[in-house]
């Protein structure tokens, strides 16, 4: 998977780190977050733990949001809600999650998530996030 800009592993979290996962901007904004599948680390019974897949979408929603707001760790408050529709196993390769802020007010923020495994969209995401409002400007 290629980004515009890649977190330095360094600089992720422990979580992030734990899961293998990589995380970053694509260069039309969307936020990012994938790993290279590990069938001793991320395998369910036949295919990619399903659980694998909120982790992604949590992660890339909020890579998108932070670009909207001055300060992404004071700013986003935490996720509120999250919906995944699975459309295909994934398997060996490159799991990716794309995300696209669809609103951003004062209080909410809204994704739109691709999840693809080799390019493959194997789910559809919706993932939103509460802001703290203090010193959040108006949305543009």
């Amino acid at each position: 998977m290629t980004a515009e800009f890649e977190v330095p592993p360094d600089f992720l979290p422990s979580f992030q780190r734990t899961l293998g996962m990589r995380m970053g901007v694509a260069e039309d904004g969307a936020g990012m977050a994938w790993v290279d599948v590990d069938v001793e680390m991320h395998w369910g019974r036949t295919a990619v733990h399903g659980g694998l897949f909120p982790a992604l979408v949590d992660v890339a929603g909020a890579i998108a949001v932070a670009q909207t707001v001055p300060d992404a760790v004071k700013s986003i408050e935490a996720t509120i809600e999250m919906k995944i529709n699975y459309l295909k196993r994934a398997k060996e390769g490159d799991l990716t999650a794309t995300a696209h802020v669809i609103h951003r007010g004062k209080r909410v923020a809204v994704c739109d998530v691709d999840v693809t495994n080799n390019g493959v969209r194997v789910a559809k995401a919706s993932v939103s996030y509460m802001l703290r409002t203090g010193d959040l400007p108006e949305p543009t």
